[in-house]
């Protein structure tokens, strides 16, 4: 049974009462597995090390969104050159909200 003790922006009820599901699916916690797996070998128990937990979260996440603005910058790229590619890619990592949305989402 969850118990939400702040805001609940990231869950959503399901039509079972106190059921909730994230609204990102399972993506962001896939990606961030394999750093999740690193930190816990190193802490051995990263329950247990909440800061730990909080870091690694904020790096898979900050890993997770450069890649789409790499990613971004190369699609633009097959429709412009370079440097109309590159203020594409920047307008979308500086002016979205892909950031803090990214790394809300492991946290």
């Amino acid at each position: 049974m969850l118990v939400c003790r702040g805001p609940r922006y990231l869950v959503v009820p399901t039509k079972h009462e106190g059921v909730y599901v994230s609204t990102f699916g399972p993506g962001p916690g896939l990606f961030a597995l394999p750093v999740m797996i690193v930190l816990d070998l190193f802490t051995g128990d990263i329950a247990a090390h909440p800061q730990t937990l909080w870091h690694g979260a904020k790096f898979a996440a900050s890993v997770a969104v450069a890649g789409s603005v790499v990613f971004v910058f190369f699609a633009a790229l097959a429709f412009t050159g370079r440097w109309q590619a590159l203020a594409v890619a920047l307008a979308y990592g500086l002016g979205t909200s892909v950031w803090s949305i990214s790394s809300q989402a492991l946290w």
